[in-house]
């Protein structure tokens, strides 16, 4: 089995810490809201969040969090099954890390790098 890797940076108009709890802590509950083609529900199979806990997206996706850094803004994850791409990967390990970036037409601090 191989490695596939792709980086990718994005930023954003809003505090890291915001877009972490965002994206990271809430996003069994927002996700669901704001894409619900997507994520019919997301739901916690084994734990409630913290590391080693295992989520079930619309039953057909199982993650898993791997490390989670609330001080630094920083998770990571493992898609272990997915119905989709379960043919052709393994597994899926996505990390995430929230910081400030400056952004050109904004002057206040309250933006965020995603990598």
């Amino acid at each position: 089995m191989g490695v596939l890797r792709f980086d990718k940076d994005g930023s954003v108009a809003a505090a890291p810490s915001r877009m972490f709890k965002a994206f990271v802590i809430d996003s069994h509950n927002l996700f669901p809201k704001l894409l619900p083609q997507a994520f019919k529900s997301i739901v916690y199979e084994q734990g409630y969040g913290e590391v080693g806990s295992i989520e079930v997206v619309s039953t057909s996706m199982q993650s898993r969090v791997d490390a989670l850094d609330r001080d630094n803004l920083y998770c990571k994850y493992t898609v272990f099954e997915e119905d989709c791409i379960s043919d052709i990967l393994e597994l899926i390990v996505f990390q995430i890390k929230f910081g400030p970036y400056k952004l050109k037409k904004i002057s206040s601090n309250a933006s965020c790098l995603m990598k």
